[in-house]
């Protein structure tokens, strides 16, 4: 997916909050609370998920969601800011699917001012199952190698997820792919 963060002051949250429910009715800043999504705190400053593509039901649930109220998330953001250039998240889980991924965030930048950031969101599946068509590992050797090496209770995660990276083409994504995201992204940033 691809999403858009603008930088978002508190003298305007109230301003953007009310923009966006004009097609979401139910939009508001948020933060995660235990397990689920819930109303942002009262803070200086936001990055909230404004757009969101493709835009499905599960992708809804992100939609304001304060990219600063979750420290990997704000550590990832901050290093784009500071760097000017794309920044890698470490594994982190997806909020629409619960599922470990990664995220590229890439500033957009206003002269020296930062508009918002722009992120590509890559779940780890799609670049496992990416990564396994330039390699001569099967099925039955990943298999093999799960049953023998890991323990009992983490087994029927790691078997569902070489089935389904099997059972999938493997084309899913390619590096071309991630490039081309990552290229985008700059020249959004190059644009404004």
């Amino acid at each position: 997916a691809l999403e858009w963060a603008p930088r978002v002051t508190a003298d305007a949250r109230a301003e953007y909050e009310a923009a966006a429910r004009a097609e979401f009715p139910n939009f508001y800043f948020r933060e995660i609370g235990g397990d689920r999504l819930v109303a942002s705190d009262d803070n200086e400053l936001y990055y909230p998920i404004y757009y969101v593509e493709p835009l499905m039901e599960y992708s809804r649930a992100v939609l304001g969601f304060d990219l600063l109220s979750n420290p990997l998330r704000a550590d990832t953001l901050n290093a784009a800011l500071e760097s000017g250039n794309t920044a890698v998240s470490a594994k982190v889980t997806l909020l629409s699917s619960h599922r470990p991924g990664v995220l590229f965030i890439s500033p957009v930048m206003d002269e020296s001012t930062p508009r918002g950031v722009i992120l590509s969101i890559i779940p780890f599946l799609m670049v496992f199952s990416s990564l396994l068509q330039y390699t001569s590992v099967t099925e039955s050797m990943l298999l093999e190698i799960i049953r023998h090496l890991m323990p009992e209770y983490v087994s029927p995660f790691l078997i569902s997820l070489v089935d389904e990276v099997y059972s999938r083409s493997m084309g899913i994504i390619s590096i071309t792919a991630i490039i081309a995201i990552w290229s985008a992204a700059k020249g959004v940033q190059y644009m404004t």
